[in-house]
């Protein structure tokens, strides 16, 4: 129950984030803690409820993307992602835990490799991507069927 509450209420944040991201290339940090609250309740139910083990899943969803993605930012200086979409991958997984933060990344990967190189082919639009969007997309896809994929996943190992 809870975790759908959270949910619902991130979704509106992450479309904002997308959309404020293809339109300036910047993702404002009230959006991120906002998502970071949500996973922060999240995870302190889980936790009450089920056991602090229940928290780790949680705490790794928060750096397992953004801590690649933060040393990345570090390397280049800026250039290679933005610090947006460190914070909101960082939000995210502390909302969805590792596993369905893994699958929203590797989603908005794929959705922004194929998306944006057709926008390059036909609109000449440049090589700088807006990555937020696609992230939001990806978290967004796998809020909603990440244990279906998940679990159908898992059945081949």
């Amino acid at each position: 129950m809870i975790e759908t509450v959270c949910s619902m209420l991130a979704v509106p944040a992450f479309l904002l984030m997308g959309a404020e991201d293809w339109k300036t290339f910047r993702i404002r940090d009230r959006y991120s803690l906002f998502v970071a609250f949500l996973g922060l309740v999240h995870a302190l139910w889980a936790g009450i409820w089920g056991g602090v083990g229940e928290i780790v899943p949680y705490l790794a969803g928060a750096f397992l993307v953004s801590g690649p993605l933060y040393a990345l930012f570090v390397v280049s200086e800026g250039r290679a992602i933005g610090g947006g979409d460190v914070k909101m991958t960082a939000a995210a997984g502390f909302l969805l835990g590792w596993q369905k933060m893994l699958l929203g990344f590797s989603v908005a990967c794929i959705l922004g490799s194929v998306i944006h190189g057709i926008r390059m082919k036909w609109t000449g639009c440049g090589k700088r991507l807006a990555f937020g969007p696609y992230l939001a997309a990806g978290i967004i896809f796998a809020m909603t069927m990440g244990n279906r994929v998940i679990n159908w996943y898992g059945q081949f190992y």
